[in-house]
């Protein structure tokens, strides 16, 4: 017998030039959750941010959901997972809802390699990727 289900899914899709909207949707067997980030291009910002709780196991976990407003000017980059944790975990946040902003942030960068790689072979995409993304994981920290 299953006892607990979860799934969560994102996106990134460029609205603009200048613009990429990120969404994330967390649904478990207790909670349903959506997070919007607007980010503006090329440097990450997140110019707006959003979060729904259409369901929840306590009605008071909604009142959180407005934190995620603390993202905006924040950049969608290297260390905005200590800056999501602090500002939207613990004790005053909810921790489905950090993960979930984590969520679309890793969507922001894996449409970050698309554009980079977009019109490009297989072998120059490598070599561009190698570089830009040196030691971030193993397969780029090879030379």
């Amino acid at each position: 017998m299953r006892l607990y289900n979860r799934s969560v899914s994102s996106f990134a899709e460029k609205v603009a030039d200048d613009r990429m909207v990120l969404e994330a949707s967390f649904i478990d067997t207790f909670h349903e959750l959506n997070v919007t980030l607007e980010v503006r291009l090329p440097d990450q910002v997140i110019v707006a941010a959003r979060a729904e709780m259409q369901r929840s196991p306590y009605p008071i976990c909604a009142d959180v959901m407005d934190r995620v407003k603390d993202l905006i000017g924040q950049t969608a980059g290297a260390g905005i997972g200590r800056v999501v944790r602090g500002s939207l975990g613990g004790p005053q946040g909810c921790s489905h809802l950090a993960e979930l902003v984590l969520e679309a942030v890793r969507s922001a960068v894996q449409a970050e390699f698309v554009e980079t790689g977009r019109g490009l072979t297989r072998t120059e995409q490598v070599e561009v990727y190698r570089k830009k993304w040196k030691d971030t994981c193993y397969v780029y920290s090879r030379t």
